[in-house]
C-alpha cells in the first residue's frame, strides 16, 4: 500500500483509489485492510464524490467495528453529507442527516481529538438549516402571512439560537412589531441587535439602525423599555 499512500499524498486520488480497492478485494484478512478501506473512502471524498465516499465509509463502519479509523470514518461520513447538501433554498435532508450524525458523534466521543472539528461542522449544519428557515420567513413576509412569519421566527430562535440567521430573524421581528404598532417591543429588539454589533454582520447592523432611525427608535435617547 505504500505506493497508494504516496499517490494519495501527491493528490492522485483516482490512481490511489484503484490500488486501495484492489488491496481490499485481494487481501480481505490482511490487518491493514481497514486502513485501505478508509483511504479508499478518502480518495472519493477528496474528489468530491460524496455519495461514493459515504458508501465506502459505511462499509468500513459495518465491517470493521474495532478499526482505529472508526472515529475518523464516522466524522468524515457526516461531513460528506453536509458537503453534498444543496443550497439552503432546496431540500436539506442531507444537512439534517449530517446534523444527527454529528450530534451522535459528539455525544459518543465528547473528549475525542476530533470533537472540536465535529462541533465546528455541527455549527455549519445549524447555520444552513437556520438559513432555510430564514428563507421561509422572507417568503411569508412577501406573502403578508404574518402569523406564519411570526411562527417561523419563534421556531428559528428556539432551534438555532447561536446562528447568524437567528439575528436576521430578529431584525424581521423588529419590523413585525413596527407593523403591528408595538414600538416598545421593536425598540427592545433593535437595541438587542445593535448592542451586539461587533459580533454580527455589518449589513444586518446597518439595516437595523436604518430601521430604528426611520421609526424614531434609534439612536437610543431613552432608557430601554422593559420586555
Amino acid at each position: 500500500m505504500n505506493r497508494a499512500h504516496t499517490l494519495f499524498e501527491q493528490g492522485h486520488y483516482q490512481e490511489a483509489a484503484e490500488i486501495y480497492k484492489g488491496f481490499v478485494f485481494r487481501y480481505p484478512t490482511d490487518p491493514r485492510v481497514d486502513e485501505a478501506q478508509f483511504f479508499l473512502a478518502e480518495c472519493y471524498f477528496r474528489q468530491r464524490d460524496y455519495d461514493q465516499a459515504i458508501a465506502e465509509y459505511s462499509f468500513l463502519l459495518d465491517n470493521f467495528p474495532q478499526s482505529r479509523y472508526r472515529q475518523r470514518a464516522e466524522l468524515r461520513m457526516a461531513e460528506a453529507y453536509l458537503r453534498k447538501a444543496p443550497p439552503p433554498e432546496l431540500d436539506q435532508t442531507d444537512t439534517e442527516t449530517a446534523l444527527r450524525q454529528l450530534r451522535r458523534f459528539i455525544a459518543r466521543y465528547p473528549h475525542s481529538p476530533l470533537a472540536d472539528t465535529a462541533r465546528q461542522l455541527l455549527s455549519q449544519a445549524k447555520e444552513k438549516l437556520a438559513e432555510k428557515m430564514l428563507i421561509a420567513i422572507r417568503t411569508y413576509r412577501n406573502l403578508e402571512a404574518w402569523d406564519s412569519e411570526r411562527l417561523y421566527i419563534r421556531l428559528l430562535e428556539r432551534e438555532y439560537p447561536q446562528t447568524t440567521a437567528r439575528w436576521w430573524a430578529r431584525y424581521y421581528l423588529a419590523e413585525y412589531y413596527i407593523y403591528q404598532g408595538q414600538a416598545d417591543s421593536a425598540y427592545t429588539v433593535i437595541h438587542d441587535i445593535v448592542a451586539r454589533e461587533k459580533d454580527l454582520p455589518r449589513s444586518l447592523v446597518r439595516k437595523t439602525k436604518e430601521l430604528g432611525l426611520k421609526h424614531g427608535l434609534w439612536p437610543f435617547r431613552r432608557s430601554q423599555p422593559s420586555s
